[in-house]
């Protein structure tokens, strides 16, 4: 909420100064609040990833092996064990956005000639990519506690092994994502945009209305709490994949179910 508010806030407050040509008082803070707001908002969407992703692996690992028979106490256990792997994933993460960012850059300027949609797809492929092979490292990290190095590299061998798999799981995760978000929204970004038309039907100054900053900070509020358990669910879904991917390659569930044939039970 103070994210939002902050963000809104500093975006609505420089927009009036905008809209006035340039006009301000020595009082206003605008910059200073959209600024704090967007560096917040870095740090809540890097904590709530990092949380989501660690509890998220935890979870299904402790699921997978356990069969169900596990506390909350042992997932707690297991990330608080691989606390020193998680922290180095904040940085791996941040590299790799960076990384995404140059290629972006380079993409979008190597193929706008072909058509300006072509490095908007390939971002957008290059996006997909980035974001499941990241989960399932997280998930590779709670697996048997493999750890930062082992971990990668059993995601790794998992991704480029089963790549075009990978690609089509992402994007259809991602589609759902987009009708999740879509489904969840709608009611509230309908009656947003009727008040919003209306506004401006009467010629209200929507930048400089209290009620229009209250009802963006809410709107924003709620987009980031359903973008939050989406990241959640997102993990869970990287999880299944990884799990699926490790039996196809070992086979170890089979393997499991053979060694239980011909034992008897008392």
């Amino acid at each position: 909420m103070i994210t939002a508010y902050l963000i809104v806030h500093g975006f609505m407050g420089l927009s009036s100064r905008t809209f006035k040509f340039g006009a301000s008082s020595s009082t206003d803070n605008y910059e200073s609040y959209l600024y704090l707001g967007i560096g917040l908002g870095v740090f809540v969407y890097l904590f709530t990833y990092l949380i989501n992703s660690a509890f998220s692996g935890s979870y299904i690992s402790q699921y997978v092996e356990n069969k169900n028979n596990f506390t909350s106490k042992m997932i707690w256990d297991r990330v608080m064990h691989n606390i020193g792997s998680l922290a180095l994933m904040i940085f791996i993460g941040i590299a790799f956005m960076i990384g995404y960012f140059i290629i972006s850059g380079l993409l979008t300027v190597a193929l706008s000639f072909i058509h300006p949609y072509v490095p908007f797809f390939f971002t957008l492929i290059l996006q997909f990519l980035i974001k499941i092979f990241l989960g399932l490292i997280f998930v590779a990290i709670f697996d048997n506690n493999n750890g930062i190095g082992k971990g990668m590299s059993n995601a790794w061998e998992l991704f480029i092994h089963n790549f075009l798999f990978v690609l089509g799981y992402s994007f259809s995760l991602s589609m759902l994502n987009l009708i999740i978000t879509t489904l969840i929204l709608m009611i509230p970004g309908t009656l947003f945009g009727i008040y919003v038309f209306f506004s401006i039907e009467n010629n209200t100054v929507l930048y400089t209305s209290p009620t229009a900053n209250v009802l963006f900070t809410l709107f924003f509020c709620l987009y980031i709490i359903v973008y939050t358990g989406l990241q959640a669910l997102n993990q869970l879904a990287f999880g299944t994949l990884y799990y699926n991917l490790h039996e196809k390659k070992f086979n170890t569930h089979l393997q499991s179910r053979i060694e239980l044939i011909g034992q008897t039970t008392e």
